[in-house]
């Protein structure tokens, strides 16, 4: 039996980052979604833990459309502990992290790649 491929959610208003962050994931075989305000972030991370199948990772930007992305996570986080949840937010070309909580320590720092992204979502740091 397969198993199925890690979840991602990526809730951000920048289109551009959105879709950078899911073509890299998807190429390491990652299953992403992608949304722009929170009322989209919160009825897919509902439906998910209705069908018990959490994402992985939540990627929230630090302003979404329609709240701010301090809100999103809290609710997440909510629903769904298990998720592990990294506000960012987009300064030039690479995205930045905001803050992190996880069911274990976060981490902080200036900028990240999709590597370090990964290594993150594995158990490790971004720093």
């Amino acid at each position: 039996m397969l198993t199925p491929a890690p979840r991602v959610l990526i809730a951000l208003e920048s289109a551009d980052t959105r879709m950078t962050l899911r073509l890299q994931l998807e190429q390491k075989h990652y299953g992403v979604e992608d949304v722009t305000t929170s009322e989209e972030a919160l009825a897919k991370v509902t439906q998910a833990a209705e069908q018990q199948q959490p994402y992985r990772l939540a990627l929230i930007g630090t302003r979404l459309a329609d709240k701010a992305g301090l809100d999103v996570l809290q609710l997440i986080k909510r629903l769904t502990p298990e998720t592990i949840c990294l506000m960012i937010k987009t300064v030039g070309p690479e995205p930045v992290a905001a803050g992190a909580q996880a069911a274990s320590p976060g981490s902080l720092c200036n900028s990240f790649s999709v590597e370090q992204l990964l290594h993150f979502i594995q158990g490790g740091s971004i720093g």
